[in-house]
């Protein structure tokens, strides 16, 4: 599949085209995504300056869209890819995932220029957890984390957010300890630098319940950590936010298994 553009690729509002990305996905068939190299040098740049939107361009799939030469043409594929056992939306994602899977690849490519941009690292970390490629986001984290300490600082906000997304990686992975370690750290310096009340620090006393919950042993830990996301989701949203109300769910479930139903 060859692309003219990287943010606008003629080839994606071809109905052909995208049902031929489907074909060759459904039949473990290799397709070959390429760009001319002068796009491609653009298209490295642009990931590297906003990996977001540049991300989006080859990615942005949807056969609702999409033009055929004539109205016959464009029902004969879509009874197609209905043949094939994909809804219109099914379609979508799949071919979006396997364009996914080029640009992350073109985005390793980028990176070995760039090394240390952590635009680019935190870009392509979180496209890899989306695709469910954990390992490999999990190491991109910690390239980010470093980068990261030692440009702005252990404390600096970026660094913290690090911090909790390698700590979300580490749960998906079933490490929950290292995550309470990572966890704990988020904790720490968001009640330094935002104080007990802030969203922040009681959205991570909350994530540092749920693991140490997870954790045989550790039920009266547990406990207090809750109690205290109660409390500060109370004074931040009020007693009937859908926020408050998680916290209050959480804290009786503990209280339940703790035989202290009353106190729920």
């Amino acid at each position: 599949l060859v692309l003219d553009a990287w943010d606008a690729p003629a080839a994606l509002d071809s109905t052909w085209c995208l049902f031929e990305c489907l074909a060759c996905q459904s039949k473990d068939a290799e397709l070959e995504v390429t760009l001319p190299p002068v796009l491609t040098t653009a298209f490295h740049e642009a990931l590297r300056s906003d990996f977001a939107a540049a991300a989006a361009g080859p990615t942005d799939v949807s056969i609702d869209h999409t033009t055929s030469s004539s109205a016959d043409e464009r029902a004969a594929i879509l009874s197609m890819i209905r043949d094939e056992g994909f809804t219109t939306a099914e379609a979508n994602a799949a071919i979006a995932e396997h364009l996914s899977d080029w640009v992350s690849n073109e985005a390793h490519v980028a990176l070995r220029s760039d090394a240390a941009n952590d635009q680019l690292i935190d870009g392509l970390a979180g496209l890899l957890k989306r695709r469910g490629r954990i390992v490999e986001a999990e190491a991109l984290c910690r390239t980010l984390l470093r980068v990261r300490e030692a440009r702005l600082g252990e404390d600096h906000e970026h660094t913290v957010l690090t911090v909790g997304a390698l700590a979300q990686l580490l749960v998906e992975r079933g490490r929950i300890g290292e995550a309470e370690v990572m966890c704990r750290r988020v904790l720490k310096a968001n009640e330094a630098r935002l104080g007990e009340r802030h969203a922040r620090t009681v959205d991570a006393v909350a994530d540092l319940g749920v693991l140490v919950h997870a954790q045989p042993g550790r039920l009266e830990e547990a406990v207090v950590l809750f109690e205290r996301d109660l409390e500060g989701c109370a004074a931040l949203y009020g007693g009937k936010d859908v926020r408050t109300l998680a916290a209050a769910r959480n804290l009786g479930r503990a209280y339940d298994e703790l035989g202290r139903a009353g106190h729920a």
